[in-house]
């Protein structure tokens, strides 16, 4: 019995000891069966517990909003988002352009006036009128312009996470190690986290060290979405999880050439789907690291599906797509 009230005593130390005072205390905990289409509700009146019950599959839980006598129900999923051109549809009110031809959305074509770089064709973008994408070292405003190998650094395209350390960049995704440093703008490796997947109480708990493991600065202490009320420090540029991101778009970069300059990145036919979802997830894992960890399942459902989600969405994402492709 003494044993237990000690390990009792010392995980309420250890919750206090790393209380992030920005994150209010908040604690998560799953509910009971949704019967009343509640998917929040703040049960205490500091804001500090938050019961949460997952909605039916075909609903969402609009969960920002939560406060205390002020429960979030759940809700109908928004519509989703027109087809892009170049990607497969049934009919003409599934593109954005409401042309669907041969199961295939069509776009405006070279010259043709146009309001966003998603009403042109696969190959272009907009610049007023659809213009061809720009090639290798052309000149260009923004990434979208360039071909889907390249961003746009500099004014001018070029190629992906391809410019040796020491030289002069304003678009980390045109540097080798995906990152700039800031002092005097030139492409370097990312600061990587000496406290990594540990509790924190501030930014200064979150060490980052330079390429000589000397001190860099700090990244953010974030909050969690945990029973616990803990937080974790962000993933900063030269952690092993950032880099993993640029080893995987590289398999993107194969196939990326026959989609939409908006689509490079995915969710697009031509890419390969599991390359894609791996991605997907790498990119969301790195951004989202500090919310997942120790999630609840009912916490995965509401707060981080869109890490979570990544997976159980695979089988569905393949089955829409041979439909189309009938």
């Amino acid at each position: 019995m003494i044993k237990e009230l000690l390990l009792l005593l010392y995980f309420i130390i250890l919750v206090y000891a790393f209380a992030n005072t920005k994150c209010g205390g908040k604690r998560y905990k799953c509910g009971d069966e949704n019967q009343d289409k509640v998917c929040v509700n703040v049960s205490e009146y500091r804001g500090k517990v938050h019961e949460l019950s997952p909605c039916a599959d075909d609903k969402t839980c609009l969960w920002q909003d939560a406060a205390y006598q002020k429960p979030i129900y759940c809700t109908d999923k928004p519509a989703k988002d027109k087809i892009l051109p170049g990607e497969a549809c049934s009919g003409d009110s599934d593109c954005l352009s409401n042309s669907c031809i041969g199961g295939i959305c069509l776009g405006l074509k070279l010259n043709q006036q146009c309001t966003g770089h998603q009403y042109c064709d696969v190959g272009y973008y907009c610049d007023t009128y659809c213009k061809e994408q720009v090639q290798f070292e052309q000149s260009c405003s923004n990434d979208y312009q360039c071909t889907n190998n390249c961003v746009c650094n500099l004014g001018k395209c070029a190629y992906y996470y391809s410019l040796e350390n020491n030289i002069k960049a304003d678009n980390p995704k045109s540097c080798y190690y995906g990152y700039i440093n800031p002092t005097n703008g030139t492409c370097q490796n990312g600061p990587h986290s000496l406290t990594k997947s540990k509790p924190c109480e501030t930014d200064t708990d979150c060490i980052l060290l330079d390429s000589n493991e000397k001190l860099y600065g700090y990244s953010e202490c974030q909050c969690g979405f945990n029973a616990g009320g803990f937080s974790y420090c962000s993933l900063a540029e030269g952690d092993p999880e950032y880099l993993k991101i640029l080893e995987l778009f590289q398999w993107l970069l194969q196939v990326n050439q026959y989609c939409h300059t908006i689509l490079r990145y995915g969710p697009c036919s031509s890419l390969y789907l599991d390359e894609y979802i791996d991605y997907q997830k790498a990119v969301k894992f790195y951004e989202l690291q500090s919310q997942i960890m120790f999630n609840d399942e009912c916490i995965q459902q509401i707060y981080t599906d869109d890490y979570w989600g990544i997976n159980s969405n695979r089988l569905f994402i393949l089955l829409i797509i041979l439909l189309l492709l009938q």
